[in-house]
């Protein structure tokens, strides 16, 4: 009975340790795009709280691969891939609102093939959130978890050939780490999809997906829609954000999963007693 609610309490805070550096990410980022960030130039001024902001993104992403390092498998995921009616909703939430970002990227007008690409793979990202509503997951899911993969590498390609945004910009670094961690995640997932489990690799990149795609949308979108933060990538933000709401979903979708699995009495043990 220990050993069982020491178990639980473990993976209570492998969902509480991302979820809680992404919170005070979030705030942290917050604070100093209202502060200390010049939407003239793009930039931070010279501060210490940008920096300290700098230096909590990394100790972060160092947490969760510490986590994942020190943990035991079986503790990281459960070994089914199971959805939960919890986390179909989270699915419908997802599939509704990148189906809307798409059409906000359709309406841009623009030109350029990638920003063309980028609203084309945000509808076909929509069919692999539907496909975790269905009663059995197809055998063909992994295939379509590479769509998120597709749709994260155009955002991340519009935004590095922007000529009109300097490269080392913080806010546009922010997007390009956040796609990079999202393309992992979702890759990793296609693992698992296809019976591949690499259940800690899996996990830090999930992690590291949250913490960074919910630091780079929420203070951005937040800020741009109260008027108070000139921004040019609010609608990929909107994406990022969508993909922000699937890995926290899928985060407390398989911890939860895992808490039963780890905590069930052996049934050979005690047929032989």
């Amino acid at each position: 009975m220990n050993s069982c609610k020491k178990t639980k309490n473990k993976i209570i805070l492998l969902a509480v340790v991302p979820l809680f550096l992404t919170l005070g990410g979030i705030i942290l980022r917050m604070v100093n795009l209202i502060s200390f960030y010049d939407s003239a130039i793009g930039y931070y001024e010279k501060a210490a709280l940008p920096t300290v902001m700098n230096i909590f993104f990394i100790v972060s992403i160092i947490v969760f691969a510490s986590v994942c390092f020190f943990s035991e498998k079986k503790n990281i995921i459960s070994e089914s891939f199971a959805n939960t009616s919890f986390f179909k909703v989270v699915c419908v939430i997802c599939s509704i609102a990148m189906a809307v970002c798409a059409l906000n990227c359709f309406s841009d007008n623009s030109k350029a093939l990638l920003a063309i690409l980028v609203p084309i793979a945000s509808v076909c990202s929509v069919i692999f959130f539907v496909l975790f509503l269905l009663k059995k997951q197809p055998d063909y899911s992994a295939i379509f978890a590479l769509f998120p993969v597709a749709l994260c590498a155009m955002i991340l390609a519009v935004t590095y050939f922007d000529v009109k945004v300097e490269m080392n910009s913080p806010n546009k670094m922010l997007i390009h780490f956040a796609c990079i961690a999202s393309m992992l995640a979702f890759v990793s997932e296609a693992r698992l999809l296809a019976d591949n489990k690499k259940r800690k690799t899996y996990f830090f990149f999930l992690a590291s997906a949250l913490f960074l795609t919910g630091v780079s949308s929420i203070p951005s979108i937040v800020l741009y829609f109260s008027n108070t933060f000139t921004y040019t990538y609010v609608k990929y933000d909107c994406i990022l954000l969508v993909l922000f709401v699937y890995f926290v979903g899928r985060l407390l979708t398989l911890l939860s999963d895992c808490a039963p699995c780890s905590c069930e009495p052996n049934t050979d043990d005690t047929q032989t007693e």
